[in-house]
């Protein structure tokens, strides 16, 4: 039986894998094999306050072209761990309305960066830290791969930064 007491209210009370922890402002769907990203619009419901939130373990494949929690602005997320979901494709809109996000973390996904997705960091001002351990696939151009990344990098301003394991460049 999950522990009752982080038991999250509203929509999201339907799903055991989900924990919410008010104390500490964080809510964590961990292991609950999420498909679809509409999943995070329920957070606008009872969570708008929520410094961090961490969805990991799901299968989203794509992030939404939308933001990630719909229209409403979320100043209050720090933290973002989506970590482990198989995503695929980011879509440049997805981190509009988190313009305090501090950390991202989207280590072991299948990330296969495309042109338009240079401007991903570009909602984040504030961004520091960026985690992609293993976040990319291996089964694409590495050298395009790491070109479009580097753009990416440079219209954020990252002051630590992990990609170990992402990518193996023979020079």
């Amino acid at each position: 039986i999950p522990n009752s007491r982080f038991q999250c209210q509203g929509s999201l009370s339907d799903y055991a894998a989900c924990q919410c922890r008010e104390q500490d402002s964080e809510l964590s769907c961990i292991n609950a094999q999420f498909v679809d990203t509409d999943i995070f619009l329920h957070v606008n419901n009872l969570y708008r306050h929520l410094r961090k939130v961490t969805f990991h373990g799901n299968n989203f494949q794509d992030l939404p072209n939308s933001p990630l929690f719909g229209r409403n602005k979320h100043e209050n997320i720090e933290v973002l761990n989506i970590s482990a979901n198989y995503i695929v494709n980011l879509h440049s809109n997805a981190l509009r309305g988190m313009p305090n996000l501090l950390v991202l973390d989207l280590s072991n996904n299948e990330i296969v960066l495309k042109e338009e997705d240079i401007n991903f960091l570009s909602h984040t001002p504030k961004l520091k830290q960026l985690y992609l351990r293993r976040a990319f696939t291996l089964l694409v151009n590495r050298t395009v791969q790491f070109s479009l990344m580097m753009r990416m990098f440079r219209k954020a301003n990252l002051e630590q930064l992990n990609v170990s394991f992402s990518f193996q460049i023979d020079i």
